[in-house]
């Protein structure tokens, strides 16, 4: 799985995030847990889901990266939000994959 480099995390998970990645790294996936990921397809922007759903195989190839780590699917919802923010206040537009990659890099 790959992290973003910058990982955002939600306040409810901030303190536990480098056990949370760790396990679903092990493939263990905490009840609760949603991710924002950018996925691999081009057009789209973001995607939240519960961490439990990378069990599937078609779901985990479909990830890019990891971008957030949230808990709780309302924590998700504000993280994107935030992402989306940050992309807008660094004058990429909505160009979110081109924000992250560049950052993830630098």
């Amino acid at each position: 799985m790959v992290w973003y480099k910058r990982l955002y995390t939600g306040s409810l998970i901030r303190r536990k995030a480098e056990e949370v990645k760790e396990k679903i790294d092990g493939e263990n996936y905490p009840p609760g847990v949603w991710l924002v990921a950018l996925p691999v397809r081009e057009n789209a922007l973001l995607e939240l889901m519960p961490a439990g759903q990378l069990v599937n195989p078609y779901v985990r190839d479909g990830i890019h990266m990891i971008a957030g780590l949230a808990l709780g699917r309302s924590e998700a919802s504000y993280l994107a939000q935030k992402i989306v923010q940050d992309c807008l206040d660094a004058g990429k537009d909505t160009d979110v994959r081109s924000f992250l990659l560049e950052k993830d890099r630098g």
